[in-house]
């Protein structure tokens, strides 16, 4: 089977499934505002096994088939074969930035704008306040072991 473009992955999630989000049926997972953040940063991976700069990291010739494949589907054997995944995984992080989106290109189906405003709420970029960090445990006298 032949790899799948990100365009080709996208319209396979057109398929009729069901889906409800947040008790609300989503009748196209890739035009909701919230869904469609993870479908775009699991396109990255698409994408980069489309591209002639990044094919050799994302993509490897099947032991089974001799066919191409994402290197994701790839059983490492040696170090160098996780090295390579690991590399692979850091180079999709870095694309889809700290926040989904921000390390992109827009892409006929995406935009910084639409990023923002299904991770915020708001295209202006404001971002959720980040709850405090729960405090650091600390040993108390009784914790130590005796004399």
């Amino acid at each position: 089977m032949a790899l799948r473009t990100a365009a080709q992955y996208r319209e396979s999630l057109r398929d009729g499934r069901v889906v409800f989000y947040r008790g609300q049926r989503v009748p196209d997972v890739t035009a909701h505002p919230v869904i469609r953040v993870a479908i775009e940063h699991a396109s990255i991976d698409y994408e980069m096994a489309e591209r002639p700069e990044t094919r050799e990291l994302a993509v490897v010739k099947s032991p089974e088939t001799g066919e191409p494949i994402s290197r994701y589907f790839q059983v490492p054997r040696t170090a160098e074969d996780l090295l390579k995944r690991s590399a692979l995984i850091e180079a999709a992080t870095r694309e889809g930035g700290p926040e989904p989106g921000a390390g992109r290109r827009p892409t006929p189906t995406t935009t910084s704008g639409s990023w923002r405003s299904a991770r915020t709420g708001s295209s202006s970029g404001a971002r959720r306040p980040t709850p405090p960090s729960p405090p650091t445990p600390t040993r108390s006298s009784s914790c130590r072991p005796g004399p």
